[in-house]
């Protein structure tokens, strides 16, 4: 079961910011328009330029609540 997290600490260029709020939104359409599929995504897969980055991932489970 998925936890919330206390903090998370990015340290980005306004482009890297810009890139994962693209990526974040693309993953909620996608969400949006499979809402039973269960997914996930990796920035890493979207923007060759994090492949060196530590690992984000988008991870969807339907029906699934934080807590």
């Amino acid at each position: 079961m998925p936890r919330p997290l206390a903090e998370v600490t990015l340290n980005a260029s306004s482009d890297e910011l810009r890139d994962l709020a693209d990526f974040l939104r693309d993953c909620a359409a996608e969400m949006d328009d499979q809402p039973e599929r269960q997914a996930h995504w990796h920035l890493a897969d979207r923007f060759k330029r994090f492949q060196d980055a530590p690992h984000f991932v988008v991870f969807h489970v339907p029906d699934c609540k934080p807590g």
